[in-house]
């Protein structure tokens, strides 16, 4: 019922009501024997119930109908949402997957397999590879939005992503830079403290490269949660729209 239609029925009803009135006063119905004068107040209170339930109900009905249109609003918002966070998805694991899984690969075959060794050229190529990773992956952080979750893993993996890029420009360092330059010159105690640093951080490659991997299968895995959390609201909202369709 909309608001005109009650009008409609106030118009009706009111009516009737003052000409039961008149109707009760001619009949005497309200002397002080009559059943009227007993329960008259009784009789009021349910007249002013039934007004005040007509006059709402048109209320109630619009109420629901707003609530209909701002789920429906909501559930776009979500649903746009769910996207964005999917782009990003794709976007964060381009950055990363192709350049670490032929890191590991490496890895796996000097360390487990002892084929070979860890070579200068490959050293520094890596070292340069994973520092445009951690480049994006800042650019990336400062341009979007993510959730908190999201946002919390991110700065781990850059984080990690650092610590190997550390790692890898100190294991080539003595290799690829001469002691003595032309406008510089390097002491010989800090030239073999250099020397054991890069030792040192050949042996820690593989374990800062556990490290990348695991921070980022722990970012994956929050895109995912929040995916999935958002697919999950999504088939709420449109169960409680199917209810409270106008329809």
């Amino acid at each position: 019922m909309n608001v005109r239609g009650a009008a409609l029925v106030m118009a009706t009803v009111l009516p009737g009501v003052g000409l039961l009135a008149v109707f009760a006063r001619g009949a005497n119905l309200f002397s002080d024997q009559s059943w009227i004068y007993r329960y008259q107040t009784l009789i009021g209170a349910v007249v002013a119930l039934l007004a005040a339930y007509i006059a709402v109900r048109p209320v109630w009905r619009q109420l629901k109908y707003i609530k209909f249109q701002s789920s429906a609003m909501y559930r776009d918002f979500v649903d746009r949402r769910l996207s964005e966070i999917n782009d990003r998805y794709q976007i964060v694991s381009e950055f990363v997957s192709n350049d670490l899984d032929n890191f590991e690969k490496k890895i796996y075959e000097v360390e487990e397999l002892e084929i070979g060794k860890y070579e200068i050229e490959w050293l520094f190529e890596s070292e340069q590879n994973l520092y445009f990773i951690v480049v994006k992956m800042e650019s990336y952080k400062c341009k979007r939005l993510d959730p908190l979750m999201i946002d919390i893993e991110i700065d781990k993996l850059i984080k990690s992503l650092r610590f190997l890029v550390d790692k890898l420009e100190a294991a080539h360092r003595p290799h690829t830079t001469d002691q003595v330059g032309e406008d510089y010159a390097i002491s010989d105690e800090d030239w073999a403290q250099i020397e054991r640093e890069g030792a040192l951080a050949e042996e820690q490659i593989s374990g800062a490269a556990s490290r990348v991997r695991d921070d980022f299968n722990d970012l994956r895995a929050s895109f995912e949660f929040e995916i999935n959390r958002m697919r999950t609201s999504l088939r709420s909202i449109d169960q409680e729209l199917i209810k409270a369709s106008p329809l």
